[in-house]
């Protein structure tokens, strides 16, 4: 099981490697409850780690930006700096730019 969860991990990401994982521990725990097997070997596989990707930190453009925004009175009268740290913190992180412009509000 090492080999085959190791090789999918190399080959393709340790996403699909933790979907491999799981699909064969599911075919295996059905093998264990029908007496086929007596234990889960899947159980014995080392976990697997997926890289973690660093955070990222707000630019000094954007924060310019942003306290030009607070500065204009117009731009506060029409909400443009509540908007657009809603936008950053909902949509920026999941790569959806400006998809809160389509928020219905219930």
């Amino acid at each position: 099981m090492d080999k085959v969860i190791s090789k999918v991990a190399s080959d393709a990401g340790a996403p699909t490697a933790k979907t491999c994982r799981s699909v064969i521990s599911g075919v295996l725990a059905l093998a264990v409850r029908r007496g086929a097997l007596m234990v889960n070997p899947v159980r014995e596989v080392e976990a697997i780690e997926s890289p973690k990707k660093p955070p990222r930190s707000i630019s000094e453009e954007l924060v310019d930006w942003f306290a030009a925004l607070r500065a204009d009175k117009q731009a506060v009268r029409k909400d443009l700096p509540d908007l657009t740290l809603f936008i950053c913190r909902r949509d920026a992180a999941s790569g959806r730019r400006w998809r809160s412009c389509g928020t219905r509000w219930t």
